[in-house]
């Protein structure tokens, strides 16, 4: 019986050493290039599993909680004040500054600007400064005044 060479001999065989070598350096760049697209997959098929994870957004605190409600009262008592309520540019409600009263921590104030027409027809910028005490539905307004 026969021993029968290995497929690589005979695909070699008959070739010059030249196109022996070629055969070699194309299989195994063939070789080396299905391997990489393999792991390139993987990796890509992998970062795509992982995603962002999810944070739950922070509850807000009570204080801000109170200096939002502080801003839309504030809002509300100015308009009362105002002599053409509808002509007022209040600008950005949660940009307004607002904060807690260095002197007492107890009061919050809101300083907001606002451009509204006034008695006589023009339009004026005032700045408004309301002061409240208190916190949640107990909170009052203390004081509105211009400055």
């Amino acid at each position: 019986m026969a021993e029968q060479e290995p497929w690589l001999l005979i695909w070699l065989s008959g070739s010059s050493h030249a196109q022996m070598m070629r055969r070699v350096f194309r299989f195994l760049g063939w070789f080396v290039f299905a391997g990489l697209v393999l792991i390139s997959a993987s990796f890509i098929a992998l970062m795509w599993s992982i995603g962002d994870p999810v944070v739950p957004e922070a509850e807000p605190s009570q204080r801000e909680m109170d200096i939002a409600m502080a801003r839309h009262t504030c809002k509300t008592a100015i308009e009362n004040r105002l002599h053409d309520p509808s002509s007022a540019d209040w600008g950005r409600l949660h940009s307004w500054p607002a904060g807690v009263d260095v002197e007492n921590d107890a009061r919050i104030l809101v300083q907001p600007q606002i451009r509204a027409r006034n008695a006589f027809g023009g339009m004026i910028l005032t700045r408004f400064q309301c002061t409240f005490e208190g916190s949640g539905d107990a909170m009052t307004l203390i004081d509105l005044s211009e400055y």
